[in-house]
């Protein structure tokens, strides 16, 4: 099975840190301590090194007693008996259990036969101690005191050495606690040799060095993980989540934080201790619901993330005598937590998800720990804390989850981007057959639109018809909507102006243009009448030209009298330049053309009608499409040419003639715009009025 190499491969690593020495302790049975006496005259210790005690120690409630005391009889009661390692909050004092705060003196005797250089060890009681062998004082925790204001609480696990000359060691430990939910000595006691002990307790840093190591290297890995994928968070909240275990190891066990900086605040070392354990339910269920989205449950998590929220804030706004006092409540929130980890593994474990198997007996391990944990932490059983050890398995498992899963996904990609290169040399020859037949289309199309092209500037005139006309015109395409044609009459020096331009661009609206012409051509005698030839041109091309319509003006000008007769049909009116004015030739306009049949304009009475206008002598007349007046700022497309500077254009260049008048508007027309590319199709008429 996957997960049995993974666990061996864990196991291989104890070697290295000498790991399963540890557990040599729980094989050893704690020698007991009766009513204050603990025989160790028929131990080896030179063969066993060391000896776990545990069992009834002296204990005397509100006194800090000395050996003094006990040699010279000043203790002037009786003692009672209270179990080690536990808090004496479980002893009853008058008829009422002992609170967690307080001050007390331990003291039991040990009876053996070595001499030499010994050693005793003494875990973390809450939380200050001093202690003496017979009457030598041999080290201290902190400073004890009989109130808050005069002890200091500290937390470091001790090895104190001193030198037995064999025979009875009276052990003396005066503790007292103001700064944590249970007061005693709470921790696990060993006496044995100096040697053996100092290697433990090496050997207890080392463990705990190497878990922090591997704790902070994996979640060094995980950022990395994440840095690379973004969109994975899985990643990113089991790098917090070890990085929280991290430091976590540096504060429980041997408190290799407190033996490296001892001066370190007491409070500050709880707060961070605590911190851990209320944030570390939420880390993990986020990754949890990152790593198995389908089978988490939304407001379950909720829950969990209020509750650990709740007393993340009690442990930052309160001190740790208050705090501490909430753990056994949260260790219930700790043991919900699992059975629902538990729950989650189980669905991903049931639906086959990548990495549940894994993930789920790592989880079991971890889950197993933190049982004993709690039952320890609680003085139900008497364990070293092993929650570490269970983080290195879980840690381990869910590192392979993540690595598999993220092979499995790689080797996915690996698979479609083959899949995907063949797909796209495929299509790129595709693509390539069809762009050479594209090609092949738009030359004929380019041959074509030459072709068109050539076609609409034969249907402009060339050249103008008389020298006091001039015209400009440019198209935004090859072809273009705007047409314009002059007229002559037979009979009289009178000129026809004809100007329109098609709704849309292009090819469609070149089509439409060529119609007009045609038609025109065909209109005979109706030239000679504005509206007559406007009404023609409607009647011929409704429902012909698609959704397009025209709007179209046409002029007869009479230069003997200088008199225009014109209709509009939705055209914008011409300007009128005079020396000091621009104005425009305003009629009655009707509907473009190819919108409404003349029928229903009739009834609208927007029938196309003449209207005529007598030209001031000298003036000038600018025929226009709408592409000149609404041509916008290449940047600025709130900017029209009509708004700004048309009026000033058309005064500046009234002096020239029409043909350097054309010429110039469009040399302003591209300043303006800032570029010779156009949105629209421009055509410009201008008519000397000599």
């Amino acid at each position: 099975m996957p997960f049995v190499k993974i666990m061996l491969c864990s196991l291989l690593l104890f070697p290295a840190c000498d790991m399963g020495n540890m557990f040599v302790e729980f094989e050893k049975l704690p020698v007991p301590i009766n009513h204050g006496i603990v025989d160790l005259r028929s131990v080896d210790l030179a063969k066993n090194g060391y000896v776990r005690l545990s069992g009834e120690a002296e204990f005397y409630w509100k006194r800090l007693l000395s050996p003094e005391d006990f040699r010279r009889g000043n203790v002037d009661e009786q003692p009672r008996f209270i179990k080690i390692p536990a808090g004496w909050n479980s002893v009853r004092h008058n008829g009422d259990t002992l609170p967690a705060t307080g001050f007390g003196t331990y003291r039991f005797i040990i009876k053996t036969n070595y001499s030499g250089d010994m050693a005793l060890v003494v875990g973390n009681p809450n939380s200050a101690y001093r202690l003496w062998i017979n009457d030598v004082p041999v080290g201290s925790v902190g400073s004890v005191g009989t109130n808050a204001a005069d002890s200091t609480p500290a937390k470091y696990s001790q090895v104190h050495d001193f030198f037995s000359h064999g025979g009875d060691l009276a052990v003396t430990v005066q503790v007292s606690n103001f700064n944590y939910y249970q007061g005693g000595m709470t921790e696990l006691m060993f006496f044995g040799l100096k040697g053996p002990l100092r290697e433990r307790q090496i050997r207890r840093m080392s463990l705990d060095l190497f878990l922090f190591g591997v704790f902070l290297v994996i979640a060094l890995f995980n950022l990395a993980v994440f840095a690379i994928r973004r969109k994975e968070m899985a990643p990113l909240w089991f790098a917090l989540f070890a990085i929280l275990i991290a430091g976590r190891v540096l504060l429980t066990n041997e408190v290799y934080l407190s033996f490296m900086y001892p001066h370190i605040s007491y409070e500050l070392i709880r707060g961070i201790e605590f911190i851990t354990v209320a944030l570390g339910i939420v880390f993990f269920i986020k990754f949890l619901s990152n790593l198995f989205p389908e089978d988490i449950h939304r407001y379950v998590n909720i829950l969990f993330y209020a509750v650990a929220g709740i007393y993340s804030l009690i442990i930052l706004l309160t001190p740790s005598l208050t705090f501490s006092r909430f753990l056994p409540y949260y260790h219930v929130v700790y043991l919900a937590g699992g059975l629902y980890v538990t729950y989650i593994y189980l669905r991903a474990f049931i639906k086959r998800r990548s990495g549940a198997s894994i993930s789920m007996t790592g989880f079991a391990i971890l889950f197993l720990t933190v049982v004993n944990d709690i039952l320890a932490a609680n003085y139900i059983i008497q364990t070293y804390l092993m929650i570490q050890i269970g983080f290195l398995f879980f840690i381990v498992a869910q590192s392979m989850s993540l690595t598999m899963r993220f092979s499995r996904a790689f080797s996915r990609v690996e698979g479609l981007s083959e899949s995907l290169e063949k797909k796209v040399r495929e299509r790129t020859r595709e693509l390539e057959q069809e762009r050479n037949r594209f090609k092949k289309r738009n030359e004929l199309l380019e041959k074509e639109l030459t072709l068109a092209r050539k076609i609409q500037q034969q249907l402009i005139p060339h050249p103008w018809p008389t020298s006091y006309i001039a015209s400009l015109y440019k198209p935004m395409e090859q072809v273009g909507g705007d047409f314009y044609d002059f007229l002559k009459f037979r009979s009289s020096d009178r000129i026809g102006i004809f100007l329109s331009d098609v709704s849309g661009h292009g090819v469609p609206a070149a089509f439409i243009t060529s119609m007009v012409k045609t038609i025109i051509l065909q209109s005979g005698p109706r030239r000679e009448d504005p509206a007559m030839l406007l009404t023609y041109l409607n009647d011929l091309l409704i429902n012909q030209t698609g959704e397009n319509f025209i709007t179209a003006f046409y002029g007869i000008y009479d230069p003997a009298t200088r008199v225009i007769l014109f209709a509009n049909a939705g055209h914008h009116a011409p300007f009128i330049i005079t020396d000091d004015a621009v104005k425009q030739l305003n009629g009655k306009r009707s509907m473009p053309l190819a919108i409404v049949d003349n029928g229903s304009l009739e009834k609208m009475n927007k029938r196309y009608c003449n209207n005529e206008a007598v030209l001031e002598k000298n003036s000038k007349v600018l025929f226009y499409t709408d592409g000149l007046t609404e041509t916008t700022r290449y940047n600025d497309t709130s900017l029209y040419f009509d708004d700004e500077v048309l009026e000033g254009v058309l005064l500046r260049q009234k002096g020239e003639h029409c043909r350097d008048f054309v010429d110039n508007i469009m040399k302003d027309l591209v300043q303006f715009r800032g570029s010779e590319s156009f949105e629209d199709d421009i055509c410009l008429i201008c008519l000397d009025v000599q």
